[in-house]
């Protein structure tokens, strides 16, 4: 759990493929359901599927035998609902989430990061239905709940400000998702700040720059120095490394760009999802829906 905080893939990789290994106790306790749920947390964005499915019906059916421990339960449901794909998802699932979050906001510190984390969620939940506005003033909640923290970590602020970022565009407020996205920005450092949250400011300060003065090329110009210096790309998990090439060569594109650039980036992206060891067949489908239309036209 430390390396999966520390955005340590490498090592949270290896700790997934030996946790069906791992000893457990006869009886469930309190630490062993807390690993089970942090496992749950790790595997979300790390583990195929069937691996996810597997972590899920294991805690969902060993926390039934401590109904004292409330906030694990919810802590455990909160990483299976918040990062569920929208097929998974019940039509109460805004409202299970809602239920969880007061859980963990009566036992644990209001500044405590699973409640930070319960925002998000909710947050990302209003965004599956389409209803940005509600997801806007929830992950501006989680914001707030994580500037709490007596020691708060800058990148995890910048990062759930950039996701502002990112709705206000989907609302096509321009103006005041460049101004949110450059803050962000401002907060990380490119090279030591952790790569997961790292890819993502990035990304939307781009994306942001661009929609506020209507030019691409606002875009290649954030990404070229970062994207093009291997101490930068080399330090992302694959599917990062994968999302922000992808974003790279979409800009360059966009903007009218060198036709082998978008190629060599497309080859580097497809070569990334390739060292993820479980199959992605909708970022493979994109990529190759990508790689057509951008040599077409």
């Amino acid at each position: 759990y430390l390396a999966f905080a520390d955005d340590d893939v490498a090592s949270v990789v290896w700790a997934l493929e030996r946790w069906p290994t791992v000893p457990r106790p006869d009886a469930p306790t309190p630490w062993s359901l807390f690993a089970q749920a942090a496992m749950l947390e790790v595997a979300t964005s790390l583990a195929g599927p069937d691996i996810r499915a597997q972590l899920r019906d294991a805690f969902e059916h060993d926390i039934q035998t401590r109904p004292d421990l409330s906030v694990l339960y919810a802590y455990g449901r909160l990483a299976v609902l918040g990062n569920s794909a929208e097929s998974e998802l019940g039509p109460d699932v805004i409202v299970e989430l809602n239920a969880m979050r007061r859980r963990v906001r009566d036992g644990l510190p209001v500044f405590h990061t699973v409640v930070a984390f319960s925002e998000f969620a909710i947050s990302l939940a209003h965004q599956r239905v389409g209803d940005f506005e509600s997801a806007i003033e929830w992950m501006d909640r989680a914001t707030t709940t994580v500037r709490l923290h007596p020691a708060p970590n800058t990148d995890t602020i910048a990062f759930v400000m950039s996701e502002q970022a990112r709705m206000l565009l989907q609302l096509q407020r321009t103006d005041q998702a460049a101004l949110i996205a450059r803050q962000a920005f401002d907060m990380i450092d490119p090279l030591q700040s952790r790569p997961g949250l790292v890819s993502a400011v990035v990304e939307n300060y781009a994306k942001a720059v661009a929609a506020r003065v209507g030019d691409q090329n606002a875009a290649v110009q954030v990404f070229a120095p970062l994207v093009d210096d291997p101490a930068y790309l080399n330090r992302m998990a694959p599917f990062n490394r994968y999302q922000q090439l992808l974003a790279y060569a979409d800009a360059i594109k966009a903007s009218d760009g060198d036709w082998e650039k978008v190629s060599d980036l497309l080859d580097q992206a497809e070569a990334a999802l390739g060292e993820i060891n479980y199959e992605l067949l909708a970022p493979l489908s994109n990529l190759a829906w990508f790689r057509a239309t951008a040599q077409y036209f």
